[in-house]
């Protein structure tokens, strides 16, 4: 029988603890970061942006954004949040772009979020 632990048995541990606390912290927050939390949440949502008084299409929403203009969301509606303002503030940050984010979770009454937040 060997005195010591493996380096490779030392990171399987850490990283099994990392994910229990990241379950946990789950629980109590909006977004999920890398974790095995469960999806007890779903999001509906659509995008609207206007750029110089003129809508953008659900097209050139889904390239501006990389994400559908019009989908659902398994996790939560500040992971969709999160997304669309850290484009604003950089690569969208000269555009003056108004953005709105209309979302249902699991079914309820829609909810909207804008940009610039207020």
């Amino acid at each position: 029988m060997r005195g010591s632990v493996s380096l490779r048995t030392v990171i399987a541990i850490l990283f099994l603890a990392l994910q229990v606390v990241l379950v946990i912290r789950a629980q109590f927050v909006d977004t999920r970061e890398f974790c095995w939390a469960p999806h007890t949440t779903q999001v509906r949502y659509t995008i609207e942006t206007v750029i110089d008084g003129k809508p953008l299409t659900q097209d050139e929403i889904t390239r501006r954004y990389h994400i559908p203009a019009d989908w659902w969301e398994a996790h939560s509606w500040r992971n969709v949040s999160k997304l669309l303002a850290q484009y604003e503030r950089t690569y969208g940050r000269n555009d003056r772009a108004r953005v709105r984010l209309r979302y249902s979770i699991n079914g309820r009454e829609p909810e909207t979020w804008t940009w610039p937040e207020r």
